[in-house]
């Protein structure tokens, strides 16, 4: 009898939290454009795509749709899975179900819990470990709605202290690299086998508090998937699974795991979704290759060999990534990614020597300041993580309620949130992308900084004096490779500390979005809520001024204050912003005053005279958020101006501008500014007006103008509008297939591919394919020659065509 292949494919979801960590707001990303930020980039091209990917005929015609997660053993990281849930609730559902769908399948589900906040566990100290198993567990019961069987550690990073622990928290298995064995011993053998152990059987491994499972992934597949663009060949791919097979040597049951980072499945292989949704539902079944899942696998299959891992340096461990042990995330040893070759990383030792410090700081001061307010401050740590995540309803009372000491004061619980909330965001700036690529100054370590430095603020609330001085001694010992960026506390005053939030900057940034008319109905400065009082404003003599008290108060912290605040206008850019902390003996400034004392000393001297009482602000001094919509209001009347001006040179020289493109001859460089402006904002006017009816044939012709001319207009506008116009005429479809409300779909929908819109086609045909039977065949029960039910059908018919959907 021929031995059983039994295939696990798993897959690593995971992004680093990129929060702002005083307005839990993810800023503009320019290097993920045309997103906005690249969780946005990377969730449509891959972990969207998962959840709905295609399997089509050689015509490119869709046979089936697959939700890959159902197929895929994965863990998704705790803090993306928040990103999803709040930012594209379908695809979170649909990783949800996917596991669920798993269970009843194979008895036990797909997904696996993963530690926090990707930590490198054997670099963290005992308390922490233990959090981050502890909110990684809590957080996959929320969302899972059952307990986890295994975890995912960030980078498989491991020692004998991590397996302790998770063998102490319940966990069964864990996947690792069979890089980090040193040795294994089979059944009944007195004697350890030295070198790489085969992959094709589970292990037992020992640890103090008991023994856990381990899984090694197939080195050579895995590597293949993540780097060798394995991903473009369904039937390579499963090629490569039977090899790996054929290397065991066991004539029963054989086991070929492939690990790699998720991501590898859309967004570093474009359309690697679809060749595992075909290998997963043809290709290994057609060759009797069984897809199972780890926890599914091991309930058949318990280890009955057992491994020991490589202890690493000190003890510290190993990881998949790097081949010095852990050494990628504290020291210069060689492993990176990007850079010039000659840049090095001595920069990490550092950097994570001076989080170390803020930690013993603030450690010392959590347990000091927990004192009289939380039972048992360590355990609510732990615990924590119900807050965090607001689950179930009333998590947040429940927690206190259970925390709070019943002898501590009024304020305890605010207290106690500023307290737990400076250690959430200590152990986020311990994430382990923070020391993984190739320099300080990238966003990974600049975000690790920005939650030390939000992590000292709140630690500021209940001490100041010399706290984080050892940590900014230490961050200025880190040293960039690029000169101009500096060491990392040059870095931070330029990249984090404007970004902070304090109450007074938070006012100030209300005031300044105010006086700029950029300030939106619903505004509450994000991290605050905002209570306006006794506003004015004023205009003379071409200076703006207008000043109010603000009442501003964090939710949770309680940070905040009543202001008095005043702001300042002038040409161009000349913008200032007042603050003081308001005190009933200080009569505040009035409009009338500061500008009587712009036209008697100028704007900067008046500027400098009323910063002799209050705090001043300028534009620099901002978030770049608000920086950016202030300019963006002050800047518009220019903006218009010019627009103006370059939209009636297209006018005046369209016919021109047509004769060079029938020619074939490109557009000067001067003129391909203007006219590239003044084509993208008439493409935006023409399509926004032409939707309802789906004439957008003027728009077709002007796109092809600009393309002869080789220009590249702006067609982001235009396909937003569009995108959510076929939308909407799909829904409607669905609901009542009117054979008008399909043509003008398909009108559009051809217009929008004439000009090259980038727009989400794969998900009108997924919508549409998942329902379009049942619509065609109502259309033809209810048909009457020549009816309206008849002419539903041939219009679905053709729709169907147009998206490559099989009727």
């Amino acid at each position: 009898m021929a031995p059983v292949t039994h295939v696990i494919i798993h897959g690593h979801f995971y992004q680093p939290p990129r929060e702002n960590p005083w307005t839990s707001e993810i800023e503009r990303q320019e290097s993920a454009a045309p997103f906005h930020d690249w969780n946005q980039r990377i969730t449509a091209e891959c972990y969207t795509p998962n959840t709905r990917s295609r399997v089509v005929d050689e015509r490119g015609r869709l046979l089936e749709v697959i939700n890959n997660y159902a197929h895929l053993s994965f863990n998704f990281g705790p803090t993306l899975l928040s990103y999803l849930h709040e930012h594209h609730p379908e695809t979170y559902r649909l990783i949800l179900a996917a596991d669920a769908e798993s269970i009843a399948a194979r008895g036990h589900g797909n997904a696996m819990a993963q530690v926090y906040n990707h930590v490198i566990m054997p670099l963290a100290t005992e308390r922490d470990r233990w959090t981050q198993i502890q909110w990684g567990l809590h957080d996959f019961r929320a969302r899972f709605g059952r307990e986890a069987e295994g975890m995912w550690l960030a980078e498989t990073a491991v020692n004998a202290d991590t397996l302790r622990d998770l063998v102490r928290a319940g966990m069964r298995f864990v996947i690792l690299s069979p890089s980090q064995a040193e040795a294994w011993r089979p059944q009944d053998s007195a004697d350890w086998l030295a070198g790489p152990p085969p992959t094709d059987r589970p292990f037992w491994c020992a640890t103090d508090a008991g023994r856990i499972a381990v899984l090694l992934y197939h080195a050579g597949v895995s590597q293949a998937v993540a780097f060798e663009h394995l991903l473009r060949n369904s039937a390579i791919f499963a090629d490569r699974i039977e090899q790996a097979a054929g290397q065991s040597d066991r004539d029963d049951e054989r086991l070929v795991l492939v690990a790699s980072d998720g991501e590898s499945y859309g967004h570093h292989e474009k359309l690697g979704d679809m060749c595992l949704a075909y290998l997963s539902s043809r290709e290994l079944a057609q060759r009797g290759l069984r897809l199972t899942n780890p926890a599914a696998y091991l309930a058949a299959h318990p280890p009955v060999d057992e491994l020991r891992l490589k202890p690493g340096r000190d003890g510290q461990g190993t990881a998949w990534s790097c081949a010095h042990g852990v050494e990628r995330w504290q020291s210069d040893c060689g492993c990176s990614d990007g850079g010039p070759v000659e840049w090095d990383q001595a920069w990490r030792a550092p950097l994570r020597r001076a989080f170390d410090l803020l930690r013993e700081e603030l450690d010392a001061l959590f347990e000091r300041r927990s004192r009289g307010l939380l039972s048992d401050p360590w355990a609510a740590r732990d615990d924590y993580i119900r807050v965090i995540l607001g689950k179930p309803l009333g998590a947040a009372r429940a927690f206190f309620e259970k925390h709070i000491d019943p002898r501590a004061p009024d304020n305890a619980r605010a207290l106690a949130f500023r307290l737990l909330e400076m250690q959430h965001k200590r152990m986020l700036m311990y994430t382990s992308c923070g020391w993984f690529f190739a320099d300080l100054a990238g966003l990974e370590p600049i975000q690790n900084m920005r939650y030390a430095y939000r992590a000292l603020e709140l630690g500021r609330l209940f001490e100041d004096g010399a706290l984080g001085r050892s940590m900014k001694e230490k961050l200025a010992e880190a040293q960039s490779n690029l000169p101009a960026a500096g060491n990392g506390l040059d870095i931070a005053r330029r990249h984090v500390l404007p970004d902070a939030l304090a109450p007074d900057k938070s006012a100030a940034q209300y005031a300044l979005l105010s006086l700029v008319r950029a300030l939106e109905d619903d505004e509450r400065m994000k991290h605050y809520r905002v209570e306006q009082h006794l506003a004015h404003n004023r205009q003379a003599s071409g200076f703006e001024a207008c000043s109010c008290r603000l009442t501003l108060e964090a939710e949770g912290t309680q940070e905040g204050g009543t202001f008095d605040v005043a702001a300042l206008r002038g040409s161009g850019l000349r913008v200032r912003v007042f603050v003081a902390a308001y005190s009933p003996e200080r009569r505040p400034i009035e409009c009338v005053q500061l500008l009587s004392l712009v036209e008697q000393d100028g704007f900067e001297a008046a500027c400098e005279k009323v910063g002799e009482q209050y705090t001043v602000f300028g534009l620099a001094d901002m978030q770049a958020g608000v920086r950016a919509r202030a300019v963006e209001a002050l800047l518009a009347p220019l903006l218009d101006e010019i627009s103006e001006a370059y939209r009636a040179v297209l006018s005046s020289h369209e016919g021109l501008l047509g004769t060079l493109a029938g020619l074939g001859v490109a557009l000067p460089d001067p003129l391909r500014p203007a006219v590239g402006w003044a084509v993208s904002a008439r493409l935006t006017e023409i399509v926004e007006r032409s939707l309802d009816d789906g004439r957008l044939e003027r728009a077709v012709e002007l796109s092809g103008m600009t393309e002869a001319l080789g220009l590249k207009p702006d067609l982001q506008p235009a396909a937003a509008m569009v995108a959510a116009r076929l939308s909407g005429l799909l829904q409607d479809t669905v609901e009542d297939p009117h054979p008008e409300t399909i043509e003008i779909l398909r009108r559009i929908l051809a217009h929008a591919r004439r000009m090259g819109l980038e727009i989400d086609e794969v998900g009108l045909q997924v919508r549409l394919g998942a329902v379009l039977g049942g619509l065609i065949e109502r259309a033809r029960d209810a048909a009457q020659p020549g009816g309206p039910s008849e002419d539903s059908a041939r219009a679905l018919s053709a729709l169907a065509e147009d998206l490559k959907i099989i009727t």
